[in-house]
């Protein structure tokens, strides 16, 4: 019989899928009569998929803002943010390793962090504690080209005045350190767990350190078909931010026939000005586009159980919780081949992916709307396949076996 452990978690997230993760696997944890007790700062949405219900928290200060007013102001504190805002963040995390220390546990379970990905309090727990991290992604900015490297200096040679070159070149020796900072933090756990092969690759390029496959899982009662015939709408979920690539999605739906089925856009957060670059592209590519932001989870479900296909293009995507959601509630997705969504979703049987391209996307998009016949097999073997490999108590299963390995080491 499996141990029952007492577990420190530490979490620092946003709104999205990496807190929406994290509930699942908190709320699978205590169900199995594990004892969670958590730490973390003062976080965005409080009320959205808040995990500490379920266990005691302590919420620990942390002071990221660097003061500063007037001209020499803004530049002291644009020149000091980034070393302030890392002490405070290991002044955050030396408070939490003390209390956890005395907290009598087995293991600590730490999260992404939403300021530094890889986070600090691997550093200042005791060595003895065993230390188990689940990243969702390294620091994507320091080693994507998103649109362009930071080191490699290309800001610096389009800077016209001496101090946009300054300012260049301290951004380029503050992004080395956050670098060095953030190896170290992944370094200090004994185990690192990712959401897919696609992320143990990018943790292996970004910190040359090995981590563990651990899928996520979808809960496939919620999660469901309604039975009923589809609502004539396309739908795409995330965040309205560049990375998310929702100008793609746009081109893909108008590219997908003279009289393209309507575009419905989940997010859980909203850039306003993305978000009117986004508002008139539609208008001028005559796409009918409704931005919902804030879609509680019975929300979510319904507008996944109408959708005649749900269209996903997120850049680099690590995992693809909207491919498999989308899976479990019977709806194909349109995709692009790239990071993670080559796992989670199958082509020509639960969806289809192609290149980074509209057109592409465009056809498999009207392919899907035209044709009722492939429309159903495809949403038949998406099911079938959210039940065979994404069903939320298997990536419970998968999750507590690791914590039980790192407690007994």
């Amino acid at each position: 019989m499996a141990k029952r452990l007492d577990i420190a978690v530490w979490w620092n997230l946003p709104t999205g899928g990496a807190r929406r993760a994290l509930f699942d696997h908190a709320e699978g944890l205590v169900a199995r009569g594990h004892r969670l007790k958590f730490w973390h700062p003062p976080v965005p949405s409080p009320d959205w998929m808040n995990p500490d219900g379920f266990g005691d928290t302590q919420i620990v200060e942390l002071a990221m803002e660097v003061g500063g007013q007037g001209y020499v102001g803004r530049v002291l504190r644009h020149l000091l943010r980034s070393s302030a805002q890392m002490k405070a963040m290991l002044a955050h995390s030396t408070v939490c390793g003390e209390q956890i220390a005395l907290a009598g546990v087995d293991l600590l379970f730490a999260n992404t962090c939403r300021h530094y990905h890889a986070p600090f309090i691997g550093r200042t727990v005791s060595a003895e504690l065993p230390k188990v991290l689940y990243l969702q992604e390294p620091n994507r900015a320091l080693y994507e080209a998103d649109p362009e490297l930071p080191w490699t200096g290309l800001a610096s040679r389009r800077a016209r005045s001496p101090q946009a070159k300054l300012r260049a070149a301290w951004d380029i020796a503050a992004t080395r350190k956050l670098a060095r900072e953030e190896h170290d933090n992944a370094a200090a756990f004994d185990t690192i767990l990712v959401n897919s092969r696609y992320s143990q690759e990018s943790v292996r390029r970004a910190y040359g350190i090995n981590s563990t496959t651990c899928y996520l899982g979808v809960d496939t009662e919620k999660f469901r078909p309604s039975g009923k015939p589809d609502e004539r709408y396309y739908l795409s979920v995330g965040a309205l931010v560049p990375s998310k690539d929702p100008l793609l999605a746009v081109q893909a739906v108008a590219e997908s026939g003279p009289n393209p089925l309507p575009l419905h856009w989940i997010a859980p957060y909203v850039n306003p000005d993305f978000k009117q670059s986004m508002v008139a592209l539609a208008d001028r590519l005559d796409v009918m586009l409704h931005v919902h932001e804030l879609v509680d989870d019975e929300g979510l479900v319904q507008a996944y159980q109408g959708a005649t296909a749900v269209i996903y293009v997120p850049k680099l995507e690590p995992f693809g919780y909207v491919s498999i959601e989308a899976a479990a509630c019977g709806v194909p997705v349109v995709g692009v081949c790239e990071g993670g969504l080559r796992e989670t979703v199958l082509d020509g049987a639960t969806g289809f992916l192609s290149e980074r391209d509209a057109k592409a996307l465009g056809a498999s998009l009207a392919k899907i709307a035209e044709n009722d016949s492939l429309r159903t097999d495809l949403a038949h073997s998406a099911r079938k396949d959210a039940l065979a490999r994404w069903q939320l108590p298997n990536a419970i299963d998968r999750l507590e076996a690791h914590l039980q390995q790192a407690a007994r080491k």
